[in-house]
C-alpha cells in the first residue's frame, strides 16, 4: 500500500512538473528584417533620393563649373611667364579654392540635414509597418538582421516589409 501511495505521489509530482514546464516550452516567435535594406528599397525612399538629387543639382553644377574654372586658372598659372601675373593668378586661385570649399561644405550640410529628416520619417513609417506585420503574423518580436550572424531564411521579412511599406505609403504619381 505504501508503494502505491508513493507511486501515486510520484505521478502527481511528474504531472504538476509537466504542467509547470509547459509555459516554458511555449516557443517565442521571431521575424527578421534587414531594416536598412527594407526601408531604402521602398519606392518612397527611392523617390525621396531622386528629389534630393534634383534639389541639389544646381549647387552641384555650380561646384562643377567652379572646379573647371580652377583647373583653367591652374593651366594659366603654369603658362604665365611674368612673376606678377603668376602671383595675381595664385591669389585668384586661393580665393576660388576658398569659395569652392565653402560652397561644398554648405551644400553637404544642407544635403545631410535633408537626408536625416527623410531617413527619420522613413524609419518611423517602417517601424509602424513592421509592428503591423508582427501582429498579423503573430510574432513576439521583429529583429534587425544586422546583429544576427546565422538564421533560418524562412524567418526573413525584408521583402515583405518593403512591399507592405509601399502599400501603406504610396508615392504620388505611381
Amino acid at each position: 500500500m505504501r508503494v502505491k501511495i508513493l507511486a501515486i505521489l510520484g505521478l502527481m509530482a511528474i504531472s504538476s512538473l509537466a504542467t509547470a514546464v509547459q509555459p516554458l516550452a511555449a516557443q517565442t516567435k521571431f521575424g527578421l528584417v534587414d531594416f536598412q535594406t527594407a526601408m531604402l528599397s521602398t519606392k518612397d525612399m527611392q523617390a525621396e533620393a531622386t528629389k534630393l538629387e534634383v534639389e541639389f543639382k544646381p549647387q552641384q553644377d555650380a561646384l562643377s563649373k567652379l572646379s573647371d574654372e580652377m583647373q583653367d586658372l591652374q593651366q594659366r598659372m603654369v603658362s604665365a611667364t611674368d612673376a606678377q601675373q603668376q602671383a595675381q593668378l595664385q591669389a585668384q586661385g586661393t580665393a576660388m579654392q576658398t569659395r569652392f570649399e565653402r560652397m561644398r561644405q554648405d551644400m553637404q550640410s544642407a544635403i545631410d540635414f535633408r537626408r536625416e529628416g527623410i531617413l527619420q520619417k522613413g524609419a518611423a513609417r517602417m517601424r509602424a509597418v513592421l509592428e503591423k506585420l508582427r501582429v498579423e503574423k503573430g510574432l513576439d518580436a521583429v529583429i534587425d538582421t544586422s546583429s544576427i550572424y546565422v538564421y533560418n531564411p524562412s524567418m526573413e521579412l525584408t521583402a515583405e516589409a518593403t512591399a507592405a511599406y509601399d502599400v501603406a505609403h504610396p508615392v504620388a504619381g505611381n
